[in-house]
């Protein structure tokens, strides 16, 4: 019964910000200027909780199992962060860039996990110098979840729009979001490979 309550108030979530995206759009329309009257907005959305992690685990052991990169640092630390929401971020006058209002999507109840891999291998002359990237996982209990998450980063994009360098790797699976960050520019392509082996070899014999 509770289930179901929870099922019917995400609908309700969904149908209200649904309506309230299109009134914006149509008080933009009618003269309403974002970057003369715009201001910080946040809008909640609530998802049902997948806190499972095995099948994480398992690619993490796949990525491992290339030998290049390692969930353990040089000095065997492990960067290992779990979440229970995914807050997306859209600036609304881009031309104000750090002034300009944000409008900010939380999706309240997504749980993830995140690993920083570390290459096995210093970078040919920078011997103290190694090659990461992040991956994360983000977990749904059904793909219509999934799907909304999904199509809601297609529209607003991810991580932190302030950021000159914010480039990412975006992979779907049924009820998973997985998305991997190299941070720095110099590691895109590495990341980039990784995306395409995880979407190539991973995703084809691992739905989820």
């Amino acid at each position: 019964m509770f289930q179901q309550y929870l099922k019917i108030l995400f609908v309700a979530f969904v149908l209200f910000f649904g309506i309230a995206s299109k009134n914006n759009k149509l008080q933009l329309k009618n003269g309403l200027d974002p970057c003369e009257n715009g201001k910080d907005t946040i809008i909640h959305l609530q998802f049902e909780q997948d806190t499972r992690t095995a099948d994480f685990y398992k690619l993490i052991q796949f990525i491992e199992s290339k030998g290049e990169f390692n969930r353990l640092d040089k000095k065997k630390r492990l960067d290992s962060v779990t979440n229970n929401k995914i807050v997306l971020q859209k600036l609304l006058c881009e031309k104000k860039y750090f002034e300009s209002p944000i409008e900010r999507w939380v999706l309240d109840g997504v749980f993830s996990i995140r690993f920083l891999m570390t290459s096995k291998k210093a970078i040919k002359g920078n011997p103290g110098f190694y090659p990461k990237f992040s991956i994360a996982q983000y977990n749904f209990k059904t793909e219509k979840e999934k799907n909304i998450a999904f199509d809601k980063i297609k529209e607003i994009g991810w991580g932190d729009p302030l950021k000159k360098w914010n480039d990412y790797y975006i992979i779907e699976n049924t009820t998973r979001i997985i998305i991997l960050e190299s941070y720095v520019a110099m590691f895109g392509e590495t990341k980039n490979r990784y995306g395409k082996m995880i979407q190539k070899e991973w995703i084809s014999k691992n739905k989820k």
